[in-house]
């Protein structure tokens, strides 16, 4: 930042740029009434490609988050329009809105790769990034770009499921040494479901030499309020990507739960996957917050520990070998054995029961029990066949 005083009346400072006709210039600056504060000075030498003779571009900055004012630069044949250029204040945003910022960024490339057309960074490093993803109540996002009305843009069939693991990644191969991220903020606000996450204080570091090799990552991170520490390791991306087994594991801790899991993304086009499981689980309710299926123990039981081998293919989450305690205000529960839960659960295993509210279980697991009007409480133990029965 360069600071300049100005104490007298007469005082006139001139920044002299550039001769350079061609390029024009993105200058931030601040004035306080004394000081004249040049924030960022850097030169515009680079256009998105484009077919059409006029380029309309804006750019919006603030003081961290206070002050917000935008510019406008227009130009026709690949040449700037000054008289079309604009300074406006803004009014109607509230805060810093930039889809994304840091404070700082390092990167190192490789050279001789460079001369092949190939980019190998051996090490890249984020410092304090901010990610904001925010969708409007009239469906436009923040990270969209460009202009969606546009004739030019080519039509793109929304995706409007789950991610898809049918090779449209295939293409993408990057080569990073040391990737990390210090104190990284990612939010999500979306104004048509009103819903929002955060996930902030991230500091995640792995190695990405290729997608055609495994990688690991290790680090920590709060997700909406809640402290994770994460390790995960892949073999490998370019398998996951492409529908191919992948083999998996990872280790979860936080303030609820303590997870360690080893299995594989099997082969398919969804997020199907199965994994032998050990986990101590003090909070259900706080973990089915984070899962991607209902936990149909989760209104009744307290706290979990399980073990076994448990599969979801997208749709049904399933356990073989499973060694499941569950306990609760009205629940105290032990099954060994194996289950699919589906509309219709099919359960087959060693199961000991002491239920003080027996109509809440059967709602919970989703079973037609007969006798629920004349009996609340249950106690026994029994090996179970039972297919919603």
């Amino acid at each position: 930042m360069i600071i300049v005083s100005l104490t007298g009346t007469k005082s006139l400072t001139t920044l002299k740029l550039s001769k350079d006709e061609v390029s024009p210039w993105d200058i931030e600056w601040a004035y306080d009434g004394i000081n004249l504060c040049f924030l960022q000075c850097r030169a515009v030498t680079t256009l998105p490609a484009s077919k059409s003779s006029e380029e309309i571009v804006f750019d919006n900055s603030n003081i961290q988050g206070s002050n917000p004012v935008s510019s406008c630069v227009v130009f026709r044949d690949a040449k700037p329009s000054k008289k079309e250029y604009r300074h406006f204040h803004v009014k109607t945003v509230v805060g810093p809105n930039d889809f994304a910022s840091m404070d700082g960024l390092e990167a190192k490339v490789k050279l001789f790769p460079l001369f092949s057309r190939r980019v190998e960074i051996a090490a890249f490093k984020l410092e304090n990034p901010v990610i904001n993803l925010e969708k409007r109540t009239d469906g436009d996002a923040n990270w969209v770009m460009g202009d969606k009305t546009s004739e030019e843009a080519p039509e793109v069939p929304a995706d409007t499921g789950p991610f898809k693991r049918d090779g449209r990644y295939a293409n993408l191969d990057p080569a990073i040494g040391l990737f990390s991220i210090e104190n990284g903020s990612i939010s999500y606000a979306d104004a048509t479901t009103d819903t929002q996450y955060a996930l902030t204080e991230a500091n995640l570091e792995f190695s990405l030499p290729s997608l055609a090799k495994p990688v690991s990552v290790k680090g920590d991170v709060i997700v909406d309020g809640e402290p994770v520490d994460i390790t995960v390791s892949l073999d490998t991306p370019r398998a996951f990507l492409d529908g191919l087994e992948a083999p998996v594991s990872f280790d979860i801790a936080t303030n609820f739960a303590d997870i360690s899991a080893k299995g594989a993304f099997l082969k398919s086009e969804d997020l199907s996957l199965t994994l032998d499981v050990k986990g101590d689980i003090s909070d259900v309710s706080a973990l089915s917050a984070y899962v991607p299926t209902e936990i149909p123990l989760a209104d009744v039981a307290k706290t979990v520990n399980l073990s076994g081998t448990y599969a979801y293919d997208g749709k049904i989450l399933s356990a073989t070998s499973a060694d499941i305690t569950a306990k609760g205000d009205t629940l105290d529960l032990s099954f060994k054995g194996n289950a699919r839960l589906t509309e219709t659960p099919v359960i087959d295993g060693a199961v000991k029961l002491d239920l003080a509210d027996i109509a809440k279980l059967a709602a919970a697991l989703k079973l037609d029990i007969p006798g629920l009007d004349v009996a609340k409480t249950l106690s026994f133990s029994a090996d179970m066949n039972a297919e919603g029965q």
